[in-house]
């Protein structure tokens, strides 16, 4: 039962809501609310969703929000803990930069998530710094950043090229 509006990220809205059997809260993201035209056939959804699964049964910190995915009603959702802590938008700006050792510690620990990551793949992943959460108790990061999977030939091409890009647009993020 969705609750109240969270936030707006990369990937679209999320949303607060009551997991009824366990009575639990948890944050929901509408999947292709952003480009309704790219949601894909419902095998591959289907598909997307046991990847989800396989990442959450891999048990690395990285990925501890226990993301899920199902469909209601024809409206696709992903599913998350409600007590990820904050995105790192929410503590880094050009003002208030990560101090340079704490950034590359915090490149690293993804780096080692998506290391672990690898043999499921690494389509659909948005690694911009609204989909990595970090918790106000200690250092540990979150990634939710699990988007519908790109088609077509180029989709696996040039994936590790891609990553290395995207860490470095981090490490700058995090320290200018």
């Amino acid at each position: 039962v969705v609750d109240a509006f969270s936030a707006e990220d990369t990937i679209g809205p999320m949303y607060l809501a009551t997991h009824i059997p366990t009575g639990r809260w948890v944050q929901l993201r509408i999947l292709g609310s952003r480009h309704p035209e790219a949601i894909p056939f419902p095998e591959q959804r289907q598909t997307f969703y046991r990847y989800l699964q396989s990442v959450h049964d891999l048990n690395h910190p990285l990925f501890s929000g226990k993301v899920s995915g199902f469909e209601d009603e024809g409206v696709c959702y992903q599913v998350m803990e409600a007590s990820l802590g904050q995105p790192l938008v929410r503590f880094v700006s050009a003002d208030h930069p990560v101090p340079p050792r704490q950034a590359i510690a915090m490149v690293r620990q993804v780096a080692q998530g998506l290391l672990a990551l690898q043999p499921l793949g690494w389509q659909g992943l948005t690694l911009t710094p609204d989909q990595l959460w970090q918790s106000p108790q200690d250092s540990t990061l979150t990634f939710t950043g699990f988007d519908w999977p790109e088609n077509g030939p180029q989709a696996d091409q040039h994936q590790e090229s891609q990553m290395v890009r995207k860490l470095s647009h981090l490490l700058y993020y995090l320290h200018p």
